[in-house]
């Protein structure tokens, strides 16, 4: 017995080393041997909590094993174990309880956790513990799109000195990268990208698949579709055969997005068929991880990009209660899951599903735009407002062009994908009413010089007003809000043509 329990001893402690240095795709293979046993860990063994941070490290890898690591720290918090634990332990446990923590959507209890972590690794000079924490927290602000603080953490780990964590600190780097690319400097994360190739080589499948996936981004990023669309395939091909692994999926989500995005920049002059082929290789990416009805599937992050992507492919064709369906879904997940990006990008969708939004509720999102570091999302969500200040019946063109400016002062030149072209779709609409703009004051002025100023505004003014009032089905203090006059000079003006004699059945819009 006593030979069979030192060996379970060594099995447990390979698996913890492999989580520490963050080795996932093999971490993950030594636990499905060991993971009943390790279940069965009493709580007052030694390991205990080192067993449950490397769990919990796997959701990186599986977010499926949620329901058991909360039971572990469940039983840990019932049998007051924290009064047991040394400093180094306790700082596991709560590194432990942070990831939990963010992946049950609890994003305020995970920063909490995260922050007593790195602290107490700090205290006790663990250097390896301390990058641990380093990265997690890192990743909590990247993920929250707060790339200061993500940024500022990632620097901060260079003086961390652990020699043979080059995985870990490879994948700070890749954050600090990211973070990097979406501010715009390409050159400056590319160069940072080669140097975490070195870092991480040969050392996990799913990091390997990572970095090809971010030279996919950089492609698309910089309109090139098809190179985008190739990375990805090879990304996949380096990628574990699991396709409900959260880096598969979203390897593959991203390859039909770039597919999408490929068969729109065809034109008019490529035959229709070539991009209906483009598109349907899209859909067939995302029907090959299409989260299935199990309970650990259609809640994650990579999910929501799934529900996203396929909205978007539903609503280039037309489909527009379909598209619906999954904008609903990503939406969800998105907000649980604390994903600004996803939401805001939801909201934005759908409102081009619907037709347009008010301008209140377009303000709201790029309100909540704001409350990020993402500078292309806080563009996305000008462009929107802006659309949403020319769809009134009283259009705000001014204001329009505000958000127009801002949203390209938000843009660079890297820029040269969708958000460009939502941009540049935003001031062709401004620039076509410009130029019917010039054409009314063209024919205002004609009017003027034939008929008298005065006599040609009264007549501009009833012709609005009249307008506003059959669009209002007849309601005059609609009107009123809606011109900012009173309620006496709306009536006073519809009185002129006397149109009021028979209530008009309310326009559809």
């Amino acid at each position: 017995m006593k030979k069979t329990s030192s060996k379970t001893g060594n099995e447990v402690g390979r698996f913890c080393d492999l989580a520490d240095k963050q080795r996932l795709t093999e971490a993950m293979s030594a636990f499905r041997s060991l993971s009943d046993r390790i279940y069965r860990l009493p709580i007052s063994h030694p390991t205990y909590a080192h067993v449950l941070e490397s769990i919990a490290r796997l959701l990186d890898h599986d977010v499926s094993l949620l329901p058991r690591a909360k039971e572990m720290i469940l039983r840990a918090s019932k049998a007051a174990i924290l009064n047991t634990l040394d400093r180094r332990a306790s700082a596991m446990l709560d590194l432990a309880e942070g990831i939990v923590a963010f992946y049950d959507g609890n994003h305020d209890d995970a920063l909490r956790l995260y922050d007593l972590a790195l602290q107490n690794a700090k205290r006790v000079k663990d250097s390896h513990l301390t990058l641990a924490a380093t990265y997690y927290l890192t990743k909590f602000h990247y993920k929250s799109d707060h790339y200061v603080e993500a940024l500022t953490l990632a620097r901060s780990s260079r003086s961390i000195a652990v020699a043979d964590f080059s995985l870990l600190r490879g994948l700070i780097q890749l954050m600090e990268a990211w973070i990097v690319f979406v501010k715009g400097d390409v050159v400056a994360a590319e160069r940072l990208l080669r140097q975490t190739e070195k870092l991480v080589a040969g050392q996990d499948l799913i990091d390997a698949g990572n970095i090809l996936a971010f030279k996919g981004r950089v492609a698309r990023r910089l309109g090139r579709f098809q190179e985008s669309a190739n990375l990805y395939a090879e990304a996949i091909k380096t990628l574990p055969t699991d396709r409900s692994t959260s880096a598969v999926v979203r390897c593959y989500a991203q390859q039909a997005y770039s597919l999408l995005h490929l068969a729109d920049s065809l034109g008019v002059n490529s035959p229709a068929q070539v991009a209906g082929r483009v598109r349907q290789q899209a859909y067939e990416a995302l029907q090959a991880v299409y989260p299935d009805k199990h309970a650990e599937h259609g809640q994650r992050r990579t999910d929501a990009r799934v529900y996203y992507t396929l909205a978007v492919y539903f609503a280039g064709l037309g489909q527009t209660d379909t598209a619906l369906q999954e904008i609903e879904k990503a939406l969800t997940i998105g907000r649980k899951c604390g994903d600004k990006s996803m939401e805001i990008n939801s909201l934005i969708l759908r409102t081009r599903c619907l037709g347009g939004t008010s301008v209140e509720e377009a303000r709201r999102t790029v309100s909540s735009a704001d409350e990020t570091d993402n500078r292309r999302l806080r563009a996305r969500a000008r462009i929107a407002l802006g659309e949403a200040f020319l769809q009134d019946s009283y259009r705000n063109v001014p204001a329009a062009r505000q958000m127009e400016k801002e949203a390209a002062e938000l843009l660079n030149e890297s820029d040269r994908d969708y958000v460009r072209t939502e941009l540049d779709q935003l001031h062709s609409r401004l620039a076509q009413i410009h130029e019917k703009d010039n054409l009314l004051f063209e024919v205002t002025r004609s009017a003027a010089a034939l008929s008298g100023l005065a006599k040609t505004l009264r007549t501009v003014e009833t012709r609005i007003v009249e307008d506003a009032w059959r669009s209002a089905g007849g309601n005059i203090s609609d009107v009123a809000k809606t011109l900012k006059i009173t309620r006496t000079r709306v009536r006073r003006v519809l009185e002129r043509r006397e149109v009021r004699a028979a209530r008009p059945t309310p326009s559809k819009k």
